[in-house]
């Protein structure tokens, strides 16, 4: 399932990530994060980590999503924050699975405590990987770095 109705390219290679992707990445080089963007579950109050995260730099925003243990998968402005988010079945022609009863709930939300990534300038992007495939991507800046990883069919946000 997705979350937009961009069709998503999975990856467990870096170099077919790099590949398809190396222009997107280079241009989010000097330049600013402005936000990050994940999934709210307003009846339980916490995140919804099935759900990609959406990094949004001056430039454009970046959506990672993460598949399995070892597949990650990337998109270019290709959410619309406004809209309340959906799951699509890419199996059925994206429809709108109608009876999963918590879509409903869901709504974007800004990483608040993620703020200290906010206005800092990306120095490097960098592909994670391990010998199962590729783990996640971190945006590193002149202090720390923020890191969209992997979590065994989850998604999570830390910086280091």
């Amino acid at each position: 399932m997705n979350m937009s109705k961009h069709h998503y390219r999975y990856f467990n290679n870096e170099d077919d990530v790099i590949k398809l992707w190396n222009p997107i990445l280079e241009l989010i080089k000097n330049h600013f994060v402005c936000n990050v963007y994940g999934v709210w579950d307003n009846i339980d109050n916490k995140w919804f980590d099935d759900c990609p995260i959406v990094v949004q730099f001056n430039v454009g925003f970046l959506c990672v999503n993460v598949q399995n243990e070892n597949d990650l998968s990337l998109g270019w402005n290709d959410i619309d924050l406004n809209e309340k988010p959906y799951w699509f079945d890419v199996r059925d022609d994206e429809k709108i699975i109608k009876e999963l009863n918590w879509k409903e709930d869901l709504i974007w939300k800004k990483y608040d405590e993620l703020g200290i990534m906010t206005d800092k300038k990306i120095r490097s992007v960098q592909i994670i990987s391990d010998r199962y495939g590729l783990r996640g991507i971190a945006f590193h800046t002149e202090d720390n770095s923020l890191i969209v990883e992997n979590a065994g069919d989850c998604i999570i946000v830390k910086f280091a």
